[in-house]
């Protein structure tokens, strides 16, 4: 039988979706040899060169691919997929909607098109784009799960809901689509289920697993009586949100051991106390079970309503000797014509490292109207991250900077919890300042950006999580401006 075009590159596309790249590469070289470079051929070399990260290489075979035949549709489908791979999304978006416009039929197109939009945050587009390939029974396995994100991020969870179900009806081990069903079940307050299926973060990145001394606990694990290990994971806010269980877990167990990054040890030594601390999880040889920190609520069969009765009220605290060193120390920071004002603490960005981080911190330039009051005296508590907009510049009279001042002994956020409970308001983004501020009882407002974290839900000014916590909402994406002006109103009530 006689080797067709058609039949070699049908090989060669198995090849490359098999990660068979040099059975791929001798196949299209003989593809060429026999029937030259066609648009075809070209647009498989390009998708080997992308699967083998060849970006030149890819570049030089769309070039080549254009100059044969710039209109014709797999050309322009090419040049808009290398462009959206390559981060450039503002010129593919032109370039794939020019070719939807001569081939509408095309529904590739609007795959690419989806993520370039989705790329730039430009949601309500790249609804629009992934929406039209829905009606194919390939191209939806592809575009799915970004659609479900986008529909997530524009407050449409029950759509985002239906499509996470269905890619998970069809492909059960999707681990991607658990974890993100559990974000958008907590994200609406259904703990019991979200937990559990938060549970699937232990299955997702095999390599962040830590080797632990004694089986992970599963859900359905009893705890009453044993030796239980319990490890702190994520970020700094999470450890300080999650803490105030230990204690329960305490009074049921037998003994509990607690490995916790040792910044966070000071902080948090009074739910650990009794606890043996470890920094090595392999030492802990005696314990039974282990928990990791944000699991301890489904361990301990919680739901919105017990945490909000039972935990939402303070759990930590300062010494007192901290307070009243601190308080001396910010009399004599602070101008005599502002001793009578109102103490606001500020915290407007978190760490851009976190992959929570993006849209949720805002600029030194987004808070600079709240300094317009004769209400208030701000004390900027801002470490590290952030203060790079501001240094330099002349402060108004009312705005003193603590942050170079701050938790210089190597423990974290005791400094900072010391002068937040001499605060009337801590004023912050949710970054783990707001954590800190809801467990010490502050009263504590909290800027979120439209669709935040899970543990804030989408609607409403209250927190189950901190009685002491009221929050203030973008009205809409990127929106700072109004949550300034609302907390501007606040300010003048004080």
């Amino acid at each position: 039988m006689s080797l067709t075009p058609g039949k070699v590159l049908e090989t060669v596309n198995q090849s490359l979706d098999d990660g068979q790249l040099e059975q791929a590469k001798t196949l299209l070289t003989l593809a060429v040899q026999r029937w030259g470079q066609t648009v075809e051929i070209l647009s498989l070399e390009i998708k080997m060169h992308l699967l083998a990260r060849e970006i030149e290489e890819a570049l030089e075979a769309v070039n080549t691919l254009s100059d044969l035949q710039s209109d014709h549709p797999l050309v322009l489908l090419q040049q808009g997929a290398l462009e959206v791979q390559l981060g450039l999304f503002e010129l593919a978006i032109p370039h794939l909607e020019e070719a939807i416009a001569a081939y509408p039929g095309h529904l590739t197109l609007y795959k690419w098109l989806g993520h370039a939009f989705h790329e730039i945050g430009d949601l309500e587009a790249a609804i629009s784009a992934y929406e039209m390939t829905l009606t194919d029974s390939q191209l939806i396995k592809e575009t799915r799960l970004p659609l479900a994100f986008a529909y997530r991020n524009s407050k449409m969870l029950f759509r985002s809901d239906a499509l996470l179900m269905e890619e998970l009806q069809n492909s059960p081990d999707n681990l991607v689509a658990r974890f993100a069903l559990s974000q958008n079940r907590l994200m609406q307050g259904d703990l019991e289920n979200g937990f559990l299926d938060y549970e699937s973060r232990w299955q997702q990145r095999l390599e962040d697993k830590v080797k632990l001394p004694c089986p992970l606990w599963q859900f359905g694990d009893h705890i009453r009586g044993k030796d239980i290990l319990i490890f702190d994971e994520q970020g700094f806010g999470d450890c300080i949100q999650f803490s105030r269980f230990i204690p329960e877990v305490k009074s049921l167990a037998k003994s509990v051991a607690l490995r916790l990054r040792p910044k966070l040890q000071k902080l948090l030594s009074s739910q650990i106390s009794d606890c043996q601390i470890y920094d090595d999880l392999s030492h802990a040889s005696s314990a039974e079970i282990a928990i990791p920190m944000m699991s301890l609520p489904l361990v301990l069969g919680l739901n919105k309503e017990s945490i909000k009765v039972q935990y939402s009220h303070q759990y930590l605290n300062v010494d007192a000797s901290d307070k009243i060193n601190w308080a001396t120390y910010l009399a004599g920071k602070t101008l005599e014509k502002f001793t009578a004002r109102k103490k606001i603490g500020l915290v407007w960005q978190g760490d851009p490292n976190s992959p929570a981080e993006q849209g949720r911190s805002m600029s030194f330039r987004d808070v600079l109207p709240l300094f317009n009051t004769d209400k208030a005296v701000f004390y900027i508590l801002q470490m590290e991250d952030g203060r790079d907009r501001f240094e330099g510049m002349t402060l108004p009279d009312n705005v003193i900077d603590l942050g170079n001042e701050l938790d210089k002994d190597g423990h974290a956020f005791t400094d900072t919890a010391a002068v937040m409970m001499l605060m009337d308001v801590v004023l912050t983004s949710d970054t783990a300042t707001a954590h800190l501020a809801g467990a010490l009882g502050c009263d504590s407002w909290i800027m979120l950006k439209y669709v935040p974290e899970w543990r804030w839900e989408l609607e409403g000014a209250e927190s189950y999580w901190y009685q002491s916590v009221k929050l203030y909402r973008q009205e809409s994406r990127g929106d700072w401006q109004s949550v300034v002006e609302q907390i501007s109103a606040e300010i003048m009530k004080l």
